[in-house]
This record gives C-alpha cells, structure tokens and sequence, in this order.
C-alpha cells in the first residue's frame, strides 16, 4: 500500500478482498508504476493511494444536460456524480458529504463551435487546477490535440502530454514520460448506456484523470452526431 506516500484519499473502496480487488485492476493497471513522492497532487483529497480501476456510467437524469456516476471497478460503489448545471458547466459532486469537489468550465469553440475549445478545472476555492486546450487540426486529418497543463503541489502549470495508443490504451496522460492515467470504453456492446473505465497510477490525482477523460467522452459524442449528420445529409 502506498498511504504513507500520498495524502490520503477520503474514500477506500470497502468490503474488497484484497484477491478480487487485484483480479479487477492488474489487467488494466500494469503499465502504471507507483509515482516518486509526493505524487502528482491536485486535489489533495483525491490522490490514488494505489493502482484504481475506475467507472463512469452515463445517466438519463436530465432530458437535454448531461449525467454520469463514478465508481470503484473493485466495489461497484459510486462515489462521485457528475452532473451538468444550466451553464454547461459539469459538477464533481462527492456522493458521501453531497459537496460539489471540482468543476469543469468550458470556454471556446466560437459562435458555430469551430474553434479552439478550453476547460478549466475549477477547486472549490474558485481557483484555476488545470487547463487542457482542445487543438483542432482540422487540415492536417489528426483530429484534435490536448494540450493539458496542471498546477501541481499549487504551484505553476506544469504541462502533461496526452496522447492516443499507448500501452494498448486508447488514450493515456503522461507525466515527465511517464504514463500516469489511461482511458477505455468499458464493455461497449454490453451496455445501452456508455461506460468508460480510467485507470490510474498510485500518487496520481484522481480528479485530474476523470476530468480528462469526461472531455474524451463529450469530444467522442459530438465527433458521432456529426457523422451522423453527415450521413444524413448525404
């Protein structure tokens, strides 16, 4: 165990057997070596204390804004909501105090939503954690690139690089080259409803990964409704 390493995470899955608990992750969190101390803190409530497997499960909650719940890949227990107000803004709710913990703002896109698009991860304290900046490159046919920069230890943006097909993932954050985060859609034909599964290293901020990975998901939906337009258009 890693808890003398990191900040300690306010929620430990519970009622996990040590066996089922490694049956649950080592396939999916081999790659991802425990960080150098203190890890990579964000949000110092939230920093891994050993290797996750993590599950987001999209919602019908609201009609027109979007929903998800977060849990342990270990304990099927949710944890977190995420949950989309009026401004389009995505709330991180812990599901155990019913307080909002990180918000997404998204800022960008242009009037036709062409453009550049910027989401900033929010603490309670109103202050910016971290920026990624979706990259269009439209021309090139490469689609679009991250560029994700995080105020690690509270201290200046610190840039992390996101890139595709790594290690067999399909998306993966890396830090100094080292792969710290890595994201997959869970059981595609197996659900009605999208579920996607974040993998994190111990000493890797939590938040930060499914941050990331709710854009891929958002990015992802939008990318398929315009194929499908553009389909029905032909």
């Amino acid at each position: 165990m890693y808890s003398s390493y990191y900040t300690q995470s306010p929620y430990v899955p519970p009622q996990a057997s040590q066996q089922c608990y490694q049956s649950t992750t080592s396939q999916f969190t081999a790659g991802l070596a425990p960080l150098p101390p203190p890890g990579l803190v964000i949000f110092p409530n939230y920093t891994a204390q050993r290797p996750e497997s993590i599950i987001i499960k999209e919602k019908h909650k609201h009609i027109t804004r979007q929903n998800f719940v977060v849990s342990y890949a270990s304990t099927s227990h949710n944890f977190l909501e995420l949950d989309e107000d009026s401004k389009g803004n995505m709330l991180f709710i812990d599901l155990q105090t019913r307080q909002e913990v990180m918000r997404i703002v998204k800022q960008g896109g242009g009037l036709l939503g062409g453009g550049d698009k910027v989401y900033k991860g929010v603490g309670l304290d109103g202050r910016e954690k971290w920026t990624l900046q979706l990259k269009r490159h439209s021309f090139s046919g490469s689609g679009s690139e991250y560029l994700l920069t995080a105020n690690i230890h509270g201290g200046q943006a610190t840039p992390l690089q996101v890139q595709n097909r790594v290690s067999g993932a399909e998306k993966a954050i890396l830090w100094n080259g080292r792969m710290v985060a890595t994201m997959n859609k869970h059981q595609e034909l197996q659900h009605l409803r999208r579920q996607d599964r974040v993998d994190v290293a111990p000493g890797m901020d939590i938040l930060l990964a499914l941050g990331v990975a709710w854009i891929r998901i958002v990015k992802q939906k939008k990318d398929e409704r315009k194929a499908i337009d553009a389909l029905a258009g032909m």
